[in-house]
């Protein structure tokens, strides 16, 4: 594979960016409704909101470019700026592909041929350590949220419970599988590293975890959401499980997210309209922004002469 790269190096990185940027202008004219979104109350645009949309995003990949520094120096030290560079372009080149595959070719375009499978090991290690914290929130989420919902929200009766509890059963053993699949398809012949790496991913993991998770319930609970903020962290934390198992270009992450948030923090009796605004909102903060400046630097990135 990475001979393949290698051959056509240049020619990847001049196809990302025509592809980016046609990928990009085709979507903004596909959805030219969704500016129009953030007009709608003049509360989403309140100085509140726009801080912590950017404050919080700003954390969130603080931690993401740590992560990959932390993980990246088992090959050789890198600064935080270099981190960053990578991070972000792979991100970049990696948002029109299915659940970021690219991220793990545009990383390796980085790095010496010889490090080639140690670099798609430690992405694997940095992605997987993600979905595994979402996995483990998630059932966390689901669990505490099936045991409220019953006394509060969920007076139909027992029925519409009882399907809750199965697709919430159905979702933690696809959830599983998935894990298992990227395992197996990773190859355990590839270097994995030792428990140490996986523990700081793992860390940096979690950590982001809460702070997009916690922007998201700040954001809500900011619109006036009258629902205990406790509830909403389950109801997040159920989103993103969902959210995460579902293969999907990145850039249309906001669709999947807000189709599955309608669905769960509706169980909440949050209004659609409310939930949607913060899926976009969130989804401005932490891709949109984060895929132009990525898509700068790589317009003015050098190839590497391989």
């Amino acid at each position: 594979m990475y001979k393949l790269i290698g051959k056509y190096h240049n020619l990847f990185l001049n196809l990302s960016k025509v592809f980016m940027a046609g990928g990009a202008v085709y979507f903004l004219w596909q959805h030219k409704e969704i500016p129009h979104i953030w007009y709608q109350s003049e509360q989403v645009l309140s100085f509140k909101i726009w801080l912590v949309i950017l404050v919080l995003s700003t954390f969130n990949w603080f931690f993401e470019i740590k992560k990959w520094q932390v993980l990246a120096s088992f090959i050789k030290p890198i600064s935080l700026q270099t981190a960053a560079k990578q991070s972000l372009i792979s991100f970049s080149v990696s948002l029109l592909t299915p659940n970021r595959i690219g991220e793990y070719g545009a990383k390796s375009l980085f790095y010496p041929k010889k490090e080639f499978k140690n670099v798609l090991s430690l992405n694997f290690i940095g992605n997987m350590s993600q979905l595994l914290i979402t996995l483990i929130m998630g059932i966390i989420g689901g669990i505490f949220l099936w045991k409220y919902l019953p006394a509060t929200f969920l007076q139909e009766g027992s029925i519409r419970q009882h399907h809750f509890l199965l697709g919430f059963v159905f979702l933690v053993l696809i959830s599983f599988g998935v894990l298992w699949f990227k395992h197996r398809f990773f190859d355990a012949k590839k270097k994995i590293f030792d428990a140490d790496i996986w523990q700081q991913g793992i860390v940096y993991a979690l950590v982001r975890y809460l702070i997009f998770s916690s922007q998201f319930v700040l954001l809500l609970y900011l619109l006036h959401s009258n629902v205990a903020v406790y509830r909403l962290f389950l109801a997040v934390w159920l989103t993103y499980l969902g959210a995460a198992i579902i293969p999907v270009l990145t850039f249309f992450d906001w669709a999947v997210k807000g189709s599955v948030a309608v669905s769960v923090l509706g169980l909440l009796h949050l209004p659609s309209p409310l939930i949607f605004k913060v899926v976009m909102l969130m989804w401005t903060g932490n891709f949109l922004i984060p895929f132009l400046i990525g898509s700068y630097l790589l317009w003015r990135h050098k190839p590497r002469q391989v």
